[in-house]
């Protein structure tokens, strides 16, 4: 029977936001890399800081675009759910993220982690 703990984004202080830097595919930085015996299912939750609506990309597990996915995510919405629960495993592949405007979305989540 398997087995879920519930474990902090991988690249998460402590629990704590991640600013989105990136504003290119080039530039997309990690959200979370699962571990290599598991699988993890990923929750993801974005907040907008900035002065506008931002549009979000998330790469799943690839670069290319098949494995991009789009959220605007809305100025002074609150806390969204972007992600709910998608499936992830081995350590070569991660999360990632970029935004059209840097700094202006923060991201924080967690794990389910099956094994």
């Amino acid at each position: 029977m398997p087995t879920y703990t519930k474990v902090p984004l991988s690249v998460a202080i402590s629990g704590q936001q991640i600013a989105v830097t990136g504003t290119t595919l080039a530039q997309s930085m990690t959200i979370h890399t699962p571990a290599a015996s598991a699988y993890d299912e990923v929750w993801l939750y974005a907040t907008n800081i900035g002065s506008t609506n931002v549009e979000l990309v998330l790469t799943w597990a690839h670069t290319g675009t098949s494995a991009q996915m789009f959220a605007t995510i809305p100025y002074k919405a609150g806390r969204s759910l972007i992600i709910d629960g998608k499936l992830l495993s081995g350590t070569a592949n991660s999360v990632k993220a970029y935004a059209a405007s840097s700094n202006a979305i923060n991201i924080d989540g967690f794990v389910n982690r099956i094994t």
